[in-house]
């Protein structure tokens, strides 16, 4: 445990077995958190209700464990064993989640946010231009144009 000014707080170890426990028994919560990484589509203090242990897509918003605290992120890439999540008033991904034992719940009834995406879709295709090697650039702009198109 660590100290807050609103008491005491439990640490990441804590966290992670409390998470294990609620993903256990399929919990239901509601829970509001700070910041504004993922405005518009989640203010700061919004009620969130949280499905512990349910699965979760690229797309979906999902609570995990990042340090001593629930991160609350969209889910931008998943691949076998590790995903990449984003604010979506970020414009780069967090660090890869390599442990999915970290992913705590998938919160329930966020409205997608496309422009946030295409957004960053945008700038990743000026990245790839920027690089040279023309053949990389071209397969990751082709990439990157169907699944901006598939968020059209």
């Amino acid at each position: 445990m660590r100290s807050s000014p609103h008491g005491l707080l439990p640490d990441g170890a804590e966290l992670l077995a409390i998470a294990a426990i609620w993903k256990t028994q399929r919990r239901e919560l509601t829970a509001s958190f700070g910041g504004a990484s993922m405005e518009p589509s989640i203010r700061s203090g919004q009620p969130l209700r949280l499905l512990c242990g349910a699965g979760f897509d690229v797309g979906d918003v999902i609570a995990f464990v990042i340090e001593d605290q629930l991160g609350v992120h969209r889910v931008v890439a998943k691949y076998d064993g590790w995903i990449l999540t984003r604010g979506d008033a970020k414009t780069l991904p967090d660090p890869p989640l390599c442990d999915l034992s970290r992913v705590v719940a998938r919160i329930a009834e966020v409205p997608p946010h496309r422009e946030t995406m295409r957004g960053w879709l945008a700038k990743q295709l000026l990245l790839a231009n920027c690089k040279g090697k023309a053949e990389v650039v071209e397969r990751r702009r082709q990439l990157l144009q169907r699944v901006a198109a598939l968020l059209s």
